[in-house]
């Protein structure tokens, strides 16, 4: 499964108003040595509502077997790396 695969199955998820909404700035497709596909976003949050400094975060969600994207991973990452890790490590932070 490619990337394009997910955005295909996924339409309304990747539109321009629903990156607005979530504040998604950029999206990757990993292979878990679980077998299953994870989608890693990039996101940009608000600090605080007076600063107007952006927090960028990477955020995780788990492909299901028929593409869909499944339920948001609790859990928000510093780095790319470090969702990658995570991917690796089968769920551990």
């Amino acid at each position: 499964m490619k990337l394009t695969d997910v955005k295909a199955r996924n339409q309304g998820w990747f539109s321009r108003e629903n990156m607005r909404i979530f504040g998604d700035v950029r999206y990757w497709l990993y292979h878990g040595q679980d077998g299953r596909h994870y989608l890693v976003r990039l996101t940009k949050a608000w600090s605080d509502m007076f600063s107007g400094v952006p927090k960028y975060s990477f955020r995780i969600n788990p492909i299901g077997d028929n593409g869909q994207i499944e339920d948001l991973i609790p859990v928000e990452f510093a780095t790319l790396e470090e969702a990658k890790k995570y991917i690796v490590q089968g769920g551990e932070v």
